[in-house]
């Protein structure tokens, strides 16, 4: 994995603080997606499947009264299936993005669309450290914050008019959580087979 530089973490701390201005320099130079999966989505993947993983071999797992303490092998799956999966949403996300563009008055840009996702969910991929403290998971909840950068970000980085920026998202996100209830299907299936 590729370091991260101070211009993708700097871009990330603007982003989150002041989303238009952040959107605005990503979109004037928006980096490739190369970069993007190597600088901002697999180092944010890789944090959002280890704290969870860790927690569930840390604290366990407990319904009805029984906890379940995952082995370290059990643990190492879930981090890597969990980081797979994570990865090839934000992917499949970027295209739906891509493709519904015209849709919605904007320019189709698979390079943008990548670079909008993996920017946009920064505040989900966060949240999702969060679960690694059972008490914690709540606070996930900070992960929603990811939905208005991704309203913010659609006019400037796909070039959609603003007013349809509102509908492009919810589009998306639509698409986004069935793509996430797969994922978790599929993630459950790997979890039944160990």
């Amino acid at each position: 994995m590729a370091p991260q530089s101070p211009a993708s973490v700097i871009r990330l701390v603007t982003l989150l603080r002041t989303p238009a201005a952040g959107w605005a320099e990503i979109a004037r130079d928006p980096p490739p997606p190369r970069a993007v999966a190597l600088q901002v989505l697999a180092p944010l993947a890789a944090l959002a499947a280890a704290c969870p993983a860790l927690g569930r071999a840390v604290f366990g797992e407990t319904a009805l009264g029984v906890t379940y303490r995952p082995s370290l092998v059990e643990t190492m799956l879930g981090f890597v299936v969990s980081a797979v999966l994570i990865l090839g949403g934000a992917a499949l996300t970027a295209m739906v993005v891509d493709r519904c563009a015209p849709a919605f008055e904007g320019k189709r840009s698979f390079p943008r669309a990548f670079a909008l996702v993996a920017f946009a969910i920064t505040p989900a991929l966060l949240a999702a450290a969060l679960t690694f403290v059972p008490a914690l998971w709540p606070l996930a909840l900070a992960g929603l914050y990811a939905i208005p950068l991704l309203v913010f970000g659609l006019p400037p980085m796909m070039q959609c008019p603003p007013d349809r920026a509102t509908a492009y998202a919810t589009v998306v996100v639509v698409a986004a959580l069935v793509i996430v209830l797969v994922a978790a299907a599929l993630s459950a299936c790997v979890g039944q087979l160990l």
